[in-house]
């Protein structure tokens, strides 16, 4: 799908179905204009659901930010990096 005339900066919703039916639903943001500001969250080491790990999230959530980008160890909590490697 190919999609013209969007605005930059801009939040757009959209649904996919079929026969009438709903299948998903998302949205998705316009990349920003040049020299507007660009907000980035960074972490890495989900864990398990720590204190500090949810008091992370809800920092996360509140930046409201453009790009999210998690670093690594996304393999809890049975897994094993074998497993993730390929």
């Amino acid at each position: 799908v190919q999609l013209r005339g969007l605005k930059p900066a801009t939040r757009y919703s959209y649904r996919i179905g079929s026969d009438g039916r709903a299948l998903a639903s998302g949205s998705f943001s316009t990349a920003k204009l040049p020299g507007m500001p660009l907000r980035i969250a960074i972490w890495g080491d989900s864990g398990t659901a720590s204190r500090g790990q949810k008091l992370l999230a809800q920092q996360i959530e509140k930046a409201n930010a453009d790009f999210l980008l998690h670093t690594s160890d996304l393999i809890y909590p049975r897994g094993a990096a074998r497993d993730f490697d390929t």
